[in-house]
């Protein structure tokens, strides 16, 4: 079975909040290592849906947490773009 990690918030607010961003980028961070020692080709990572910040400005921190910890493995980012 394939597993699909999305998360979703719904405080919109909160999204805004420059300091909840750098959270959301150390929560995956920590996620992606927890979650490493599942089988790759099974679990894939949607690390955000339907953003309402500019997803673009940690798009770069947040995907080389995820490839250090997540390599070789699936990660979905908004707007069809895949990682």
């Amino acid at each position: 079975m394939l597993v699909v990690v999305d998360l979703h918030n719904e405080d919109r607010r909160d999204e805004l909040d420059p300091k909840w961003q750098e959270a959301f980028v150390r929560f995956w961070g920590l996620l992606a290592e927890r979650l490493s020692r599942f089988d790759p080709d099974l679990t894939i990572l949607e690390i955000i849906n339907e953003p309402v910040f500019k997803l673009d400005v940690h798009v770069d921190h947040l995907g080389e947490l995820l490839h250090r910890h997540f390599p070789q493995r699936g990660i979905a980012v908004d707007r069809g773009r895949l990682t």
